[in-house]
């Protein structure tokens, strides 16, 4: 509260404004203190849980050339963190025939097709989406099917995943496990790590 002193023309600064001053102080001093906390594990649950993603999709990329992905980055602007230890990773695919594509539908109500063109035809030298796509149409049309793609990628990833961590008793490894399902439209990795001093991350 401020009090204007008639004689003085001066302010006057009363116990209640201070102690409003202090409060605020500690607030502030609190959230950035979670902040920081937060940004501690968010880097070192990355730094844990990376390693292992990016083995994971080395195994892939050996499986299957078009699920190359790039190597998981806490700074990529490819990784969005939605709520505690949970991420999303937009993971473009690899030597997509984008010379061939057609978009096809309306942008407004975000129905759309990707449609390969007439022309193209697999080969040797190229890599082969026959797995991905739906039986030609009356006019000859091939489209990709986002559902074939899916349960193609998440099998892919399933075999990187045995690969990395084989699930036999013998060579299984308790202190980590990754499983990979589908939710939704997406593929989703669920991976439970060991983080050390008896705590263990799971997202």
């Amino acid at each position: 509260m401020l009090r204007q002193s008639r004689k003085r023309q001066s302010y006057v600064v009363t116990p209640k404004q201070n102690m409003t001053a202090e409060l605020n102080d500690k607030i502030l001093e609190s959230v950035n203190s979670l902040m920081v906390e937060e940004n501690r594990r968010t880097q070192m649950v990355f730094e844990k849980v990376s390693p292992l993603v990016n083995e994971i999709f080395g195994a892939l990329a050996n499986y299957d050339i078009r699920f190359e992905f790039a190597s998981l980055c806490l700074d990529s602007p490819n990784v969005e963190k939605i709520v505690e230890n949970e991420y999303t990773v937009l993971c473009p695919l690899k030597e997509l025939p984008e010379n061939n594509l057609r978009l096809e539908g309306k942008v407004a109500t975000g129905v759309l097709t990707v449609r390969l063109s007439r022309v193209y035809e697999d080969s040797i030298e190229k890599v082969c989406w026959a797995d991905i796509t739906l039986p030609a149409d009356s006019k000859g049309c091939q489209f990709f099917s986002t559902k074939k793609l899916l349960n193609v990628l998440i099998e892919a990833v399933k075999h990187a995943i045995n690969d990395v961590i084989p699930s036999d008793e013998e060579n299984n490894n308790k202190d980590k496990s990754v499983t990979c399902k589908q939710r939704n439209d997406m593929a989703v990795l669920e991976i439970k790590v060991c983080l050390g001093e008896n705590e263990e991350m799971g997202g």
